[in-house]
């Protein structure tokens, strides 16, 4: 829009008491440097809400507001111009009509480029109104972002020549800026879609890249096969791997500064019948500065962990699947115990973040340095604090029982379901049923399920399916129970969600429970008994989340298999 439809909305904006001339001169002179428009700037502020600024700004052009971000199904109408005349115009389409096309555009009232866009098109236009931020979002779904395109483009084209080049010569690959900028905009691009892994993954054709974001895979670009050498190359520099290894799997680390955060990348790469794939877990130091009171834990359940946290001696365990948040749990567990009168010693595999204060240690099954191993080795070190990455074996176990049993507080996880599976779990593995109930403090399982999104999560009935299995469970179903559920928009990616929450089980232990475990009776009456003594199961804390607006029961059920 021009200086004078500004000026004329301001005018509006201020009259109705939405703004002041004095937060607009505060907004201009704080993003002067900045390419956001005045719009943005209002909306970004939260001084006013998109909807509400956009419809001030639609009614004084004579046209209507349409948020394209709430907008599920646009694809097969975008299409219908080129995509140069999309971003020239900064326009979406929305919907065709027998000869006439609905366009979302940032400027509606420019007759001049209406009138190019029906003479380019062949049809009629009605022209919208659309917040440019969103309309930028939507083309770049469409057709992929432009900017990272033109890398692309140039990439393909050099590395044609490169692979010539490798032909006649070497396996050694020329790094160039175009590469180096494509390779660190994969990365900055997984960042800000909070993605947890990136997968380069070569196939006969081509090149697949994927993020992982709130724990599941979405396809992100498609590459070309001349791309793979040196985009593996790149990488295998960054991380410090040999280069001309082919053959071998190689795993590395490197740390990188992206908009002044640091970040810590965990390197895979393996050999497939295709090429190298390559995995990219992004470790953002930022989000395991977590205490004990911001995993998520609520009510008693939250009271009852930190008081076994703070015990001074026996075995804490997290028990779950991988990727449910257990080292995250046991990081946040030890910044909350962490102070200049505590010793703490960790051993991992592998160490995912450091932390300020804390003795971390890698074991290196090659050499013999084993979890058993380097755990026999910390009695000697004086520790307060033990946390052991995690209990494979026998060995492990015994030992770290031992460390309980002398006086440390011992922190581990498992792989288990549940956190009664645990205790079956040690038993299995050899440890003596009186030993787990003189030195197990708790138990807590774990799940990650996605949040719905704040930006567009909207109110729905409960199912009757859900009704019934409320009631089958005892959980009290409140008077007008309101669920809510994500539509999708720009913001969670058109998914619905955004973010996770963690689904907690937590077993305590108590004399009866003890005396359970030492009688060996069965899974199913140890859970009876933890459930006489207030054990909250995994389904029905997901359920109380459900209850509470935070996810979908949809959401629960995949997480806990139930």
């Amino acid at each position: 829009m021009g200086k004078f439809s500004h000026i004329k909305l301001t005018d509006v904006l201020i009259e109705e008491g939405l703004i002041t001339t004095t937060q607009i001169d505060e907004l201009i002179q704080k993003e002067k440097d900045k390419s956001a428009g005045l719009e943005e700037m209002i909306v970004k502020s939260g001084i006013i809400d998109k909807n509400t600024l956009m419809s001030r700004k639609a009614e004084l052009i004579h046209t209507r507001f349409v948020d394209v971000s709430c907008y599920p199904e646009y694809e097969e109408f975008v299409r219908l111009l080129p995509e140069a005349t999309c971003r020239k115009y900064s326009l979406i389409c929305i919907n065709k009509v027998e000869n006439k096309l609905s366009l979302v555009m940032t400027n509606p009232s420019d007759v001049s480029s209406i009138d190019d866009i029906r003479l380019v098109s062949g049809y009629e236009i009605e022209p919208l109104l659309g917040y440019e931020p969103d309309i930028k979002f939507a083309l770049n779904q469409v057709f992929g972002d432009q900017a990272f395109q033109n890398i692309v483009d140039v990439v393909s084209k050099s590395s044609i020549i490169l692979e010539g080049k490798r032909k006649e010569k070497s396996e050694v690959v020329v790094i160039d800026t175009p590469l180096i900028q494509l390779v660190d905009g994969i990365i900055i691009q997984a960042m800000e879609k909070k993605a947890s892994d990136i997968h380069i993954e070569a196939f006969e054709n081509n090149l697949k890249v994927r993020y992982r974001i709130d724990g599941i895979l979405r396809d992100i670009m498609t590459l070309s096969k001349e791309l793979r050498a040196s985009i593996i190359s790149r990488i295998k520099i960054m991380s410090g791997l040999n280069i001309t290894e082919k053959r071998l799997p190689q795993d590395g680390r490197v740390q990188m500064n992206i908009k002044g955060k640091a970040i810590d990348l965990r390197i895979s790469i393996l050999p497939t019948i295709a090429g190298e794939g390559v995995v990219i877990r992004i470790l953002d130091r930022a989000s395991i500065s977590l205490k004990l009171e911001d995993i998520g834990l609520i009510s008693a359940m939250a009271e009852n962990f930190r008081a076994s946290v703070f015990q001074p001696n026996g075995m804490i365990m997290v028990t779950g699947p991988t990727g449910s948040g257990k080292t995250t749990t046991l990081y946040a567990v030890l910044n909350t115990l962490n102070s200049p009168t505590k010793k703490i010693l960790t051993i991992e595999d592998p160490v995912e973040y450091y932390l300020y204060g804390i003795n971390q240690v890698q074991v290196k099954p090659s050499i013999g340095f084993t979890f058993a191993t380097g755990l026999r080795t910390f009695f000697r070190q004086d520790p307060d604090v033990i946390m052991v990455g995690e209990v494979r074996d026998f060995e492990t176990a015994q030992t770290a029982i031992e460390a309980a049993l002398t006086g440390h507080l011992v922190l581990s996880t498992l792989h288990t379901n549940d956190a009664i599976g645990t205790v079956i779990r040690l038993i299995d593995m050899g440890i003596k049923p009186f030993l787990i109930a003189s030195t197990l403090r708790c138990v807590l399982a774990q799940r990650l399920a996605r949040v719905n999104c704040p930006n567009c999560k909207e109110p729905i009935q409960p199912s009757s399916n859900l009704l019934k299995f409320m009631d089958k469970l005892s959980i009290p179903i409140p008077d007008n129970m309101q669920l809510f559920k994500g539509k999708g928009c720009n913001v969670c990616n058109r998914t619905g969600y955004k973010g996770r929450i963690g689904i907690f089980e937590l077993l305590i232990m108590s004399t009866e429970i003890e005396r359970g475990i030492a009688d060996q009776v069965s899974s199913l009456h140890l859970l009876e008994i933890a459930k006489q003594e207030g054990l909250k199961t995994l389904l029905e804390d997901g359920i109380e989340k459900v209850l509470n607006g935070l996810t979908t029961i949809e959401e629960v059920f995949r997480v806990v298999h139930t």
